[in-house]
């Protein structure tokens, strides 16, 4: 696996494991993905998917992942041969998520970072922001706070003339 720093936020692949209640149909996964037993046969027989589908009836979400995931890179345009050198750099089973992960040529395999929580980002901005002024302050670096606390502003009072029904008092 190539080495570098990430960037914030950013972190290597990590397997979806966590299952779902009402795993989906087979053939439906198949058909929305565009995709044929055989190609699940094949994949299978190149040691990329887990499963060969052909003893499934229905695919639960890491089953999904890993089809859709593998799918994407067969039809990237590279040869098996190349294929299966670039899955080298994972562990298998290839259960990532298909919208998370992705290579970098720089880095290896990285998984972007998930929305974040808006409670996570609120204790953040508490935690981090004196702190960030202060320093810029400290530094007599006065342009990135004047143009940061600008842009709040603006895009609270155009929030709030654009809601001028709503009571913005806290809610306990």
């Amino acid at each position: 696996m190539k080495s570098c720093e990430l960037p914030f936020g950013w972190q290597r692949p990590v397997q979806v494991v966590q299952g779902t209640l009402f795993p989906r149909s087979r053939d439906e996964v198949l058909r929305k993905a565009l995709v044929r037993l055989e190609d699940l046969k094949h994949w299978h027989d190149l040691g990329w998917l887990s499963f060969d589908g052909a003893d499934s009836t229905e695919l639960d979400r890491p089953e999904t992942c890993e089809l859709l995931f593998v799918r994407n890179i067969a039809r990237c345009g590279l040869s098996d041969a190349a294929i299966t050198d670039l899955l080298s750099g994972l562990n298998k089973p290839y259960r990532y998520d298909p919208e998370l992960v992705a290579y970098s040529f720089l880095c290896g395999w990285v998984q972007r970072p998930a929305a974040p929580v808006v409670d996570e980002v609120d204790r953040f901005f508490q935690e981090n922001l004196k702190k960030w002024i202060d320093g810029r302050l400290w530094n007599k670096d006065l342009l990135p706070l004047v143009e940061t606390t600008d842009e709040i502003v603006r895009s609270v009072a155009e929030y709030l003339d654009s809601h001028p029904e709503e009571d913005y008092r806290p809610r306990y």
